[in-house]
């Protein structure tokens, strides 16, 4: 259930441009939804202030850093190699995300998955696709490798 709502109340975000931030612009584009309205917003807010703790999701960098060294967790870059090679987490594996499912037979499913990005779109992505395929054991990092480098930690 709580997958469903997520990637609906997160569509709805995005379509209603609350996460225009992500998503490059068109001029002229038939795809741009210029609405805004505070019921919408209030909805949106109630959803996502009740969502369980932890769901899906790992927010600070110390806590990467223990669920990898604690228990073994895979990290998974999704983003190109070109950015993967100019910088990216210790330890972790570069799939880019249209190799996702390719790529499946790397991807634990015995320990924690956490996938990464440089903002955490790939990074939704990635974990809704995984999750589909069954995997419940992977979450994301929605700070991303900015995230990351703010929290005082280094790339290799």
């Amino acid at each position: 259930m709580w997958k469903t709502l997520l990637t609906i109340c997160l569509s709805f975000f995005i379509w209603i441009g609350g996460a225009s931030y992500l998503i490059p612009s068109y001029s002229n584009s038939a795809f741009s939804a210029n609405v805004y309205s505070e019921e919408i917003e209030e909805v949106v807010d109630e959803f996502l202030t009740n969502i369980p703790r932890g769901y899906y999701g790992v927010k600070q960098a110390d806590e990467i850093e223990r669920l990898v060294e604690e228990e073994n967790a895979q990290l998974i870059d999704v983003r190109q190699p070109l950015e993967y090679i100019s910088g990216h987490i210790l330890n972790a594996i570069n799939i880019p995300l249209r190799d996702l499912v390719k790529k499946q037979d790397q991807i634990a499913k015995d320990r924690p998955v956490i996938l990464y990005c440089s903002v955490g779109y790939r990074t939704a992505i990635g974990l809704e696709a995984l999750r589909l395929l069954g995997y419940d054991n992977v979450m994301g990092y929605p700070g991303s490798v900015e995230g990351w480098k703010a929290a005082g930690k280094s790339l290799n």
